[in-house]
């Protein structure tokens, strides 16, 4: 029988890979996912707790900031860098308007997860891209080609019309939020910011955010 101390010290070495695993697809993820592991608490691979972002960060990491609708998607098969054999989901989005960057009238996004045939795979707090379903997206240049949500579904707002009046809510794809230690840093967290936001103010926050980057 294995001792109390070999179980424990393995749990430990899962959660360390984990947490490495978690830092290919988000940097934001690692500083939370390390400290649960180093602290003897085992993490997935596709654990859906996440590191809260601010605003400041989404404007710097991201390329390309806009409104858009999902127009169609294809899934397929392929390796990811130690992932192994995944789904993977390629959206063809028109945009609508952008707050930055460099996009024409429509842009392709790559998502993990999605469905081949009867098989289907989700990620837990990966942004989901459906069609007809409006978003402002926070996008970066991945190595495949497409552009990628930056932050995972930290990175997508939903656009819905309330009172006649459009606003940005919380992607409900999101995972867990673990907020922010500092105060100040929490109050620059994009969804406090950004959520309830109409959307043409929403817009406005968002390029003077990216003109206090620098970007």
């Amino acid at each position: 029988m294995r001792s109390p101390v070999f179980l424990a010290v393995t749990r430990r070495l899962r959660g360390l890979s984990a947490a490495l695993a978690l830092h290919r697809r988000s940097p934001a993820l690692a500083g939370a996912a390390l400290s649960l592991a180093l602290a003897g608490v085992s993490v997935q691979a596709d654990a859906s707790l996440h590191l809260e972002v601010t605003l400041d960060h989404l404007v710097r990491v991201s390329d390309v900031a806009l409104e858009g609708i999902p127009q169609d998607a294809q899934s397929q098969w392929e390796e990811i860098p130690g992932g192994g054999r995944r789904i993977v989901t390629y959206t063809r989005v028109k945009v609508a308007q952008k707050a930055y960057g460099d996009a024409g009238q429509e842009v392709w996004v790559r998502t993990l997860g999605g469905q081949v045939g009867d098989i289907g795979q989700r990620v837990e707090g990966e942004a989901a891209l459906v069609p007809g379903e409006r978003s402002v997206l926070f996008l970066k240049a991945s190595q495949e080609g497409p552009l990628r949500v930056v932050e995972m579904a930290q990175g997508q707002y939903l656009v819905r019309k309330e009172d006649k009046t459009e606003r940005l809510k919380l992607s409900p794809y999101l995972g867990k939020i673990l907020p922010s230690r500092d105060e100040k840093e929490r109050a620059r967290a994009a969804r406090v910011l950004l959520h309830d936001r109409a959307l043409g103010e929403a817009m406005g926050v968002i390029r003077q955010a990216r003109k206090d980057a620098g970007r």
